[in-house]
């Protein structure tokens, strides 16, 4: 079977897993019928913070609060509800049809539970949320207007079966095949996927200039700075401040959504936190200092110290991840406390910099590899050998020793060793130093590496599964859910 066509099949087997329970659970349609529900807001929540209904169904609100002002602003419907202590009357604003508008005053709200045109079928859930400041967790008074059937639903969850489905109908020659031959089977060669330089040239020339990697460095510290001053000195409501917009929405969707996946850990090449602390080690910005230090061709300053052995795995930035995990609420509530979590990597990173070698922060301490190492398997974009047999002849290594065109590797990586992507951080001096011309770029199929390689990095996927359940799932009692 050729691999497109064993893809149009898989891609036909997910889409009917997809549409199939989507179609069906039109049939789950309940008659509308009229709800009366009562929300009552407080610091931090509203109660309920779960409304579930019937696709049609008039929902009659009444509000109230526990101890300051709040609001309810449900923005797929236009409503914004201010709520008053001890008074049971509320004024409904509509901020998108008339905003300078005058509010109606009314003691009970109506809405019917559809959505207009199209999305009436396909918007199935909405949040709702308070548009008064109440306080530093004021980002977490929030609630879901769920209207049944969910059909996006129902679509995830059969897409998630077909996912099962497909990948052990993939896996079955390899579980038929004896155990001598499946190791073969899931090896990945450096040669697989398209060789990018060899039908873009420019870019490899691009790429052996010296102010490459520095360029995308400016632009990520101009917007690291801007992260920084605006957290800082920015207004305290999250959802306002634009560090905390550019750093928890824009940057995060980036990286998960469109850099690991397609570009594997092509974060690290302009990532700004161990800029200072490289450049303070190298004393250089863009140009490359020859030498000897610690067996490698460039002169580097600081202690230059080997990082412990026993330290030389996921363990200490799946900590370091779960740290963040842990404090996440307070990182996305608090401007303050994301900028100074931001500055205090940089000056670990910085320090660490001058005590131990190469960027000892980015492959043993950062949280953010913690991240991008492990999924960079499944991205597309590898820096690999260009022809295997030159890698092994080769003696000087200057892919990892550094030479006067490059510095020694920031990961201490030689590239005839590099069969995954999660220890490679895409620095692009290996293109630069290789004394064969023998580094280039592939862009391969998506998942080409399935295998976990160590014991801490089983951990960290299985943390990060946890810590993902833990983000999405929410406990449902008779106190916060109304059905």
């Amino acid at each position: 079977m050729t691999t497109a066509y064993r893809r149009l099949w898989q891609g036909l087997l997910l889409t009917v897993f997809a549409v199939v329970p989507t179609v069906a659970c039109e049939f789950l349609v309940r008659d509308p019928q009229d709800r009366n529900i009562h929300i009552e807001s407080f610091r931090y929540g509203k109660d309920p913070s779960v409304i579930c209904c019937n696709r049609g169904d008039s929902l009659h609100l009444t509000f109230s609060t526990r101890d300051t002002a709040h609001s309810f602003f449900l923005e797929e419907f236009d409503i914004d509800a201010k709520v008053t202590p001890g008074i049971k009357d509320v004024l409904v604003f509509r901020p998108a049809t008339d905003p300078e508008a005058l509010p109606v005053e009314t003691r009970e709200l109506v809405l019917k539970a559809e959505h207009p045109g199209w999305r009436n079928w396909l918007v199935s859930k909405s949040q709702f949320r308070c548009h008064v400041w109440c306080g530093p967790m004021h980002a977490f008074e929030q609630g879901s207007l769920i209207i049944w059937p969910n059909m996006l639903l129902f679509a995830g969850m059969g897409l998630l079966a077909g996912i099962a489905v497909v990948g052990l109908m993939s896996l079955w020659p390899v579980l038929r095949a004896r155990p001598g031959t499946q190791a073969r089977a899931h090896a990945v060669s450096p040669t697989d996927g398209l060789d990018i330089f060899a039908h873009l040239p420019w870019l490899k020339t691009l790429m052996k200039r010296r102010g490459f990697q520095f360029a995308f460095v400016l632009v990520a510290m101009l917007v690291f700075n801007v992260v920084v001053f605006t957290t800082l000195y920015g207004v305290l409501v999250s959802g306002r401040n634009l560090g905390m917009m550019l750093l928890w929405v824009v940057w995060l969707f980036l990286l998960t959504a469109v850099l690991t996946p397609w570009g594997g850990r092509i974060w690290c090449l302009p990532c700004p936190l161990p800029i200072l602390g490289e450049a303070m080690q190298r004393l250089a910005l863009t140009a490359v200092r020859t030498g000897s230090t610690c067996g490698y061709n460039n002169r580097f300053f600081g202690l230059n110290l080997r990082w412990p052995g026993w330290l030389s795995n996921a363990w200490p930035r799946m900590l370091m991840f779960l740290a963040m995990g842990t404090f996440s609420t307070l990182l996305v509530a608090n401007p303050r406390v994301s900028a100074w979590v931001i500055l205090g990597m940089t000056a670990v990173a910085t320090a660490m910099s001058l005590i131990w070698e190469l960027r000892s922060f980015c492959r043993y301490v950062c949280p953010i590899n913690g991240f991008v190492g492990l999924y960079s398997a499944a991205g597309k974009l590898a820096l690999r050998s260009r022809e295997p047999a030159v890698c092994a002849k080769c003696a000087v290594r200057t892919c990892q020793k550094g030479s006067a065109k490059g510095w020694a590797c920031p990961y201490g990586l030689c590239v005839a060793e590099i069969n995954e992507n999660a220890d490679c951080g895409v620095c692009t001096e290996c293109i630069k130093s290789c004394a064969y011309d023998n580094v280039t770029l592939r862009w391969r199929p998506f998942a080409q590496e399935t295998a976990v390689r160590t014991f801490s990095e089983a951990w960290l996927a299985m943390a990060m599964l946890v810590l993902g359940i833990a983000y999405k799932g929410y406990s449902v009692d008779s106190s916060k859910y109304h059905r």
